[in-house]
């Protein structure tokens, strides 16, 4: 999200509702563009190569089929985080909440402790980003493998990744009732 550029954290939370609605404007538009660039990057390019190295996807569309197809997603993604960043913070208490949420992300903390408290507050992602690496890194070292038949090279990839993906999850659900437990590495906000 876009952070506030104020004075201090009392001038952002003490404005006028014309101010803060000038604000949370500004933040949600520039939420959008940044969801819509990023939809962008990926819909331009697939288009052009699809155009250019799919014969059938250049013979069945149009010109303008094709440019839909390039321009609307990213469209889409604007308009949609843009209007739920606008909702969110529609209110003052929602408002003052992400200013505050704002300083303490501008906070010092090591790259340690904001990695854990990524893992705290997104144990699901967590899981799911370790648990597809550990499956890939296991087809690609069983890839290696020559011996075995594909067919097998997938068993046991399957058996081993099961194995590491209840490991992770195991792993995820420790940790996670650890910083609850003792309550480590949480932002602290010198207001």
């Amino acid at each position: 999200m876009t952070t506030i550029q104020m004075e201090s954290i009392s001038d952002a939370l003490d404005l006028s509702p014309a101010d803060r609605k000038k604000q949370v404007t500004h933040i949600s538009l520039m939420t959008g563009l940044e969801a819509g660039a990023k939809i962008g990057i990926i819909s331009v390019p697939a288009v052009l190569a699809l155009t250019k190295y799919y014969a059938p996807f250049r013979q069945n569309l149009g010109v303008s089929g094709r440019t839909a197809m390039a321009i609307i997603p990213p469209l889409f993604a604007f308009g949609l985080v843009s209007e739920q960043v606008a909702s969110r913070l529609a209110t003052p208490d929602s408002y003052a909440n992400h200013v505050l949420s704002q300083q303490a992300e501008q906070s010092k903390i090591a790259i340690h402790h904001r990695a854990a408290n990524w893992a705290y507050d997104h144990p699901v992602k967590s899981l799911i980003f370790g648990s597809v690496a550990a499956v890939g890194t296991v087809f690609a070292l069983k890839g290696r493998e020559t011996h075995l038949k594909f067919s097998q090279r997938v068993l046991h990839t399957r058996v081993l990744g099961q194995a590491s993906v209840l490991g992770i999850l195991v792993g995820t659900m420790v940790f996670h009732d650890f910083m609850v437990s003792f309550d480590f590495y949480q932002y602290s906000l010198d207001l």
